[in-house]
């Protein structure tokens, strides 16, 4: 028997240290500068570089049009003093420091923040999932929470990791399974992509990836009673595109991860997405005129095409282009800080269908139907 679920107590943890885009793309031209100027034994006019690859990431990369802010736990983002650096000691390798230690710095920081979300929380959740692509530990932060509040005897821990964009669809189907009912379920996403940033490399695939990425903590649960507001959940699904393997592919590198996003990878990625979204998910595009659609902004672009492609008009895909706008690419965290923006428009009128997206390495496209409460 379908048992309906309800996503609702949606609560976020802004980064500690804000910058603007401007902010951003400038310590970024620094860092790129300084790490080639070691590369070279300080054999290098860095100044004449600098300028070189700041008009690079102007060329190639995501301007303050499109994203305005993003966040960051790392302190090294806010100066340009390379020998007090924790994460970017450029001046012992122009990569930064290796990936062990930035695994470390990933485990204090998680752990700092699921923390500040459990702070005043008395009551044990049936389970915990655990979100997350930048950063693994074990015994992880959701372990450690568990077993210091005592709920080992009430409490299942779940980790998701790895999957990137499509992370949070993949909660809610496991939700679906594992919820039960007059038992809830918490997830938490805790993403630091800002500690895999790698001044090292200067192509241009890696200055867009570097412009756009950010950092995001957040928290939402799942359960069988119907909240005040939250959103009912429909269905889920994924499905991965055959013979894409090599479309996308997010890998552990030195230093930190690495993500490769082949060319003419947004064409497979828009023809397959419409078809899941009239095959899979059964919606006929007559249907989606009066939808809102949180989609995960992987970039710019990404928002376009697909708005393009569903015949969507504007204010269906704002609350994804606002995320964006506010935030960056915060990985796994992105769709559920789409959830809440869409969640706190007053705008956005209960009984609205809700239709999410997001496109994942595998190739695989995953989607997600609520009704807003």
């Amino acid at each position: 028997m379908f048992k309906t679920m309800f996503l609702k107590d949606i609560q976020s943890i802004r980064p500690e240290n804000v910058l603007s885009q401007e902010q951003a793309i400038e310590w970024l031209s620094c860092a790129h500068a300084h790490s080639e100027f070691i590369e070279r034994n300080k054999d290098l006019d860095k100044e004449a570089f600098y300028i070189n690859i700041k008009t690079f990431f102007e060329r190639f990369g995501i301007d303050e049009t499109q994203i305005f802010r993003r966040g960051t736990v790392l302190k090294d983002l806010t100066h340009t003093n390379w020998e007090a650096m924790d994460i970017f000691k450029i001046e012992l390798d122009p990569r930064g420091i290796s990936n062990e230690d930035r695994l470390a710095v990933y485990s204090i920081e998680a752990e700092k923040v699921i923390n500040e979300f459990y702070q005043n929380v008395m009551e044990a959740p049936a389970n915990i999932f655990h979100v997350t692509c930048t950063g693994y530990a074990s015994p992880s932060c959701a372990q450690k929470i568990v077993g210091s509040k005592h709920w080992g005897d009430r409490t299942q821990v779940m980790h998701i990791y790895h999957m990137g964009c499509h992370a949070a669809i993949t909660a809610i189907r496991i939700g679906l399974g594992q919820t039960e009912k007059g038992k809830s379920t918490d997830v938490i996403h805790t993403e630091i992509c800002s500690l895999y940033l790698d001044p090292s490399l200067h192509d241009p695939e890696q200055l867009i990836l570097q412009s756009i990425f950010a950092d995001g903590f957040i928290k939402y649960s799942f359960d069988f009673e119907q909240p005040e507001r939250g959103f009912r959940v429909v269905s889920a699904m994924e499905k991965i595109v055959s013979d894409s393997e090599g479309v996308m592919t997010y890998v552990q590198a030195s230093p930190g991860m690495a993500i490769m996003l082949s060319q003419g990878a947004m064409d497979l990625m828009s023809e397959y997405v419409l078809e899941f979204v009239v095959k899979d998910l059964k919606l006929a595009l007559h249907e989606l005129k009066d939808c809102v659609f949180a989609i995960h902004p992987a970039g710019p672009r990404i928002i376009e095409s697909l708005q393009q492609l569903l015949r969507l008009n504007e204010n269906q895909v704002i609350h994804s282009q606002q995320v964006l706008f506010e935030n960056g690419n915060m990985a796994s965290a992105t769709l559920p800080y789409i959830w809440k923006n869409i969640l706190e428009d007053k705008n956005v009128k209960s009984g609205t269908i809700v239709i999410s997206l997001a496109i994942g390495h595998g190739l695989t496209v995953a989607g997600a139907i609520f009704e807003k409460i």
